[in-house]
């Protein structure tokens, strides 16, 4: 059974308000490649493998229909990095200044023309995509499907399309993009990578995501930069920013944004990460937590503040009466995990007063219409934090009144070399009324936690030839650290190669003075591990690149890459491709040694015994004379 305790929240009344839907960002915005390769991602995701896409472009679109406010320098050159990035992908493009009649011929459609839209259109396109069509929309050009503008100021509430659209409001916004899931539609983006940054508050942003919708990038407020939604049969992809979206621009500058950031007077609920001492929060927005690298977060608290602000006599005049809040925090439990709140409502600094009645109880719970979860901390089957509650007979106002305060304590960190964890904070459902029970209009600012991968101290690795043919017992690396730390702080336990090769244990490791220079480690490292590892790459012959990762004793990371190179030969013990004079050298020079002697060198023990003996020196005189091609 549903567990809404509120009225339906209605969308309604933000119609009071209006946006300027920024045609480009404000001077001093940059994007980046990777906004470009999202792009054309998204574009091939929302094809579903057909080929063929009509292209309704701002420029032929302006050059049809003259409009003052349009550039066409700007849309021109829009138009024509959008052409590149859809032809990459092996589209054939048709343009058009409007939406073609017929779109059945049509696997994608891709439009960045606003004024080629009105409300008429959402019925068209909507069918398009239900019947298997795919669609592009780039920044702003949504709202235009919602409301008729012959300029760019249009409403904010975009629940007329949101069911095949995939949000419910638009909202303009500033800062730092960032993907925020692994390799999002197949691409080598990593979550935490940096789409793009920019001043001021012109660019678009998505609130109110639908539940079937996937986010795949955030704004550094939490509002979505990119994300997909299906619909019927078909899918939906929008972007907010690519880098035609210009860095300087002769266009004049646009009009002031007509919506004001969230805290400006609009009544909006606001998740806010705060750090618990020692932990620091190098994040300077109050929606926002990101940790240093060092020292580990790993096993450091934190807490999510869930704020109703701006909820004043102005406002709201007759006054709060009722909230509702379900906070899902299941996408960061690889990474913290719940072990405490505090309720806030009817508090001191809280929300509401006075007597109180609960139609949800608050606490956590497994799942958003899931059981309530106890026995804690930690409450590790959690994933929501939920709570309605109403006053029985007063009203409440504030400026800024807490709901809850939920605490996480970080349990992981991304290792070393791996990108930074990066996720939204986000209110899956909330609500809020007034005394008179009416639905009260507001926003959701979300929160961001951004968790630094582990920094891993720089250590030089140092690795003779390996060949891939010979069975000696290990090969060796010698392991050098920056100045200042020794090596005699590593844990030789924690050290692999390639992530999957291990140190072997029944191998001695030593420290070496390594002629003269820093002190070093020899490490040996199973040889058939290593060697199979190799092989499966295809690799039979050449060089390889191998990276190290392990810990110092007291926690810090270290890591480094060398080249090796390998030979498949039998006999090619110094592995240049021949076996030859040198080859039988080194076989003399490493005569009757055994692992650990100074003259040991596994490439000659040819077959595995533990000694270089007379058996090796004649499998090497076998295939004397060899070479690669």
């Amino acid at each position: 059974m549903m567990k809404r305790f509120l009225l339906v929240m209605l969308l309604v009344s933000v119609l009071l308000f209006s946006v300027f839907v920024a045609v480009r960002p404000l001077l001093g915005s940059s994007t980046f490649s990777s906004a470009d390769t999202l792009l054309a991602a998204g574009a091939k995701w929302a094809a579903n493998g057909g080929t063929r896409a009509a292209y309704v472009d701002s420029y032929d679109n302006l050059m049809a229909n003259p409009n003052p406010l349009g550039s066409s320098d700007y849309f021109l050159r829009l138009k024509n990095a959008v052409l590149s990035i859809l032809e990459g992908e092996g589209f054939t493009v048709d343009t058009y200044a409007n939406i073609p009649a017929n779109l059945s011929q049509y696997s994608l459609l891709y439009i960045d023309a606003y004024w080629a839209i009105d409300p008429s259109d959402a019925p068209i396109v909507s069918s398009y995509v239900f019947n298997g069509g795919g669609v592009v929309l780039h920044s702003g050009t949504i709202n235009f499907f919602a409301y008729y503008s012959d300029t760019m100021d249009t409403g904010l509430d975009l629940s007329s399309v949101a069911s095949w659209f995939g949000a419910a409001g638009y909202a303009n916004t500033g800062g730092s993009a960032y993907v925020t899931v692994a390799n999002p539609l197949n691409t080598s983006l990593n979550s935490g990578d940096q789409l793009c940054t920019g001043e001021g508050y012109s660019n678009a942003a998505m609130t109110f995501m639908s539940a079937d919708s996937q986010v795949l990038a955030t704004w550094d407020d939490g509002s979505t930069f990119a994300f997909t939604h299906t619909y019927g049969q078909g899918r939906v992809y929008w972007q907010a920013r690519q880098t035609a979206d210009p860095e300087t621009t002769s266009e004049p500058s646009p009009p002031p944004v007509n919506n004001p950031p969230a805290g400006s007077g609009q009544i909006y609920y606001s998740v806010e990460p705060v750090a618990v001492a020692p932990l620091v929060n190098v994040n300077a927005s109050v929606n926002g937590l990101e940790t240093p690298p060092n020292p580990s977060p790993v096993g450091q608290e934190f807490t999510v503040e869930i704020h109703l602000r701006n909820a004043t006599a102005v406002n709201v005049p007759a006054g709060v009466a009722g909230v509702e809040v379900h906070f899902d925090f299941s996408n960061i439990l690889n990474y913290c995990t719940p072990i405490g709140f505090t309720n806030m409502i009817g508090q001191p600094g809280g929300v509401l007063t006075g007597d109180i009645i609960y139609g949800i109880n608050p606490g956590f719970y497994a799942g958003e219409f899931g059981p309530v979860v106890v026995g804690g901390p930690p409450y590790n089957s959690a994933t929501f934090f939920e709570v309605a509650a109403a006053m029985i007979s007063n009203a409440w106002n504030g400026a800024d009144g807490v709901i809850a305060s939920i605490t996480f304590e970080i349990t992981s960190q991304p290792p070393a070399a791996q990108p930074d964890f990066y996720a939204q904070l986000s209110v899956a459902f909330a609500d809020l009324v007034d005394i008179n029970a009416n639905s009260l209009p507001f926003f959701i600012t979300p929160g961001t936690l951004h968790i630094d991968a582990d920094p891993a101290v720089p250590t030089t690795i140092i690795a003779g030839p390996l060949n891939l043919k010979s069975r000696g017992p290990c090969a060796e690396d010698c392991i050098q650290l920056a100045q200042g730390l020794t090596v005699s702080d590593i844990d030789t336990s924690s050290l692999m190669l390639n992530g999957t090769v291990s140190v072997d244990p029944q191998t001695t490791i030593e420290m070496s003075a390594n002629n003269g220079a820093d002190p070093g480690l020899i490490v040996a490292f199973n040889r058939t591990q290593l060697v199979n590892l190799i092989v499966s790459s295809g690799v039979t012959f050449g060089k390889v690149t191998l990276s190290l990762t392990g810990k110092l004793l007291h926690g810090t990371s270290i890591a480094g890459t060398c080249q090796v190179q390998v030979s498949s030969l039998i006999g090619d013990i110094d592995c240049d491709g021949k076996v030859g004079l040198s080859d039988l050298t080194l076989m003399a020079a490493a005569y009757h040694s055994t692992p650990g002697s100074p003259n040991w060198n596994p490439n000659a023990d040819i077959n595995g015994e533990g000694t270089v003996n007379l058996t090796d020196v004649c499998t090497l005189a076998a295939h004397y004379g060899q070479h690669y091609p």
